[in-house]
Parts: structure tokens; sequence; C-alpha cells
């Protein structure tokens, strides 16, 4: 897909110092017209906000709990369904406020657009004679955002200065939403916790709708 930030990049930003993501938010918040910008599976946003360790963190926290309910349904019934549906949202942070990133430009959903959603469905597999199972999970991970200066926050005040002086108070906050697709599974075993393998439990970026059969779990 065409990367709707790209248009908007202007010689500011390139000046400034900043990452990539950094230089196609802060751009489009100095030379946009305050349109709304969603994105989907792009390859290049994908990987930015897949690889960021404190966010994985957060989301596993949150999945992890929706799967243990899950589990615990399942535990219940006595005909598993097909496909379950999942959706789910909470407020997600970055932590970075003093370096020049999108990270930092981004620094915390918005709860007035949606905050972090996190929606798909779950498939459980059929248990084996231990009573273990697996479940596929095929989830899209959303970041709902609004660009604006935030006065909590000190790169925004400099950032928020500085684009008012360039720009002639041109500038115009806007709404963003990045979303992307990761499959995961759970191993349900007797008498432990359920396992999550693949994102947000690793690094890995894999955003087809094949399942994923990773070894290794998120240590929080």
């Amino acid at each position: 897909m065409v990367n709707p930030f790209r248009i908007y990049v202007g010689a500011y930003a390139k000046i400034a110092g900043m990452d990539d993501a950094g230089e196609i938010i802060l751009g489009t918040y100095l030379n946009g017209d305050g349109s709304p910008v969603s994105v989907r599976d792009d390859p290049f946003w994908n990987a930015y906000m897949m690889r960021h360790r404190s966010l994985r963190g957060q989301i596993y926290v949150q999945l992890a709990s929706a799967v243990e309910k899950l589990v615990a349904d399942l535990e219940c019934r006595t005909h598993s369904p097909a496909r379950i549906p999942l959706s789910f949202r909470f407020h997600a942070e970055f932590p970075e406020n003093s370096n020049k990133t999108g990270y930092a430009l981004m620094h915390g959903t918005n709860r007035d657009v949606g905050d972090f959603h996190i929606v798909g469905f779950a498939e459980p597999g059929k248990r084996a004679s231990d009573g273990s199972y697996r479940i596929k999970l095929y989830m899209t991970y959303v970041w709902n955002d609004i660009i604006d200066p935030n006065g909590k926050y000190t790169m925004d005040k400099i950032q928020s200065a500085i684009a008012t002086v360039v720009m002639l108070g041109k500038n115009k906050s806007y709404r963003l939403d990045i979303g992307w697709r990761a499959d995961a599974v759970v191993d349900v075993l007797p008498n432990r916790k359920p396992i999550i393998s693949g994102y947000p439990s690793n690094s890995v970026v894999n955003t087809t709708n094949s399942p994923l059969n990773i070894p290794g779990w998120w240590t929080l």
C-alpha cells in the first residue's frame, strides 16, 4: 500500500534529526491539512510498532489476561466453538519523552478515538488424550491517537513551539491510527498457565494469516 504519510514529509523534518517515523509524524503535523491518517499492514510501520519492547509487554499483559479468561470459559464447555471473536481496548504508552523518535511523538493512545484496540478471533484445536490442546490466535492490533501538542510532554512543547514559528501557526493536529496483524498460538497444558508463542511474546515480525509455532514466550 502507499504510505499516506509520505506526501507530507518536508525539509524541516529532515533537519530535525529524528528517526524516519518521527520525520513522517512531525512532517504530517507541520505540512498536513489535519485530515485523519489511517495505516494498515504497512511493512515499515508493522516493523516499527512490533519491535518496541515496552509496547509488546503492555500488549502481552492484556492478551494473556484475555487468554486466561478464554481458557477458563472453554474448560466449562462440552463442545468448543470453531471460532471465538475477541475484542478489547486499553491505554498504551511509549515511555520515550526526551528523544526525537516517532515513539516520543505518539507518546500514548487517546481514549477519545479508541485507545489501543486488540481485535481478532481464536480457533481452539482438538484436545489430546492428556487434556492439552492448542488455540490459534489471528489478531489485529491498532494504535489510536491524536497527534497534537500536549502540555504534559516536554518534547511536544518544544516541537509545537518550533512548528508554530516555522509554519506560522498553520500546523494541524490530526487523528492517527496504525494497525498491524500478527498470529500467535496458545498451548494449554494440564495444571499449567497457558503458554503464548508468537507476537507479542517475542520479537518475530510476521503479519501473514498462517499460524505461528515459535518456542519461547515473554517474561515480565
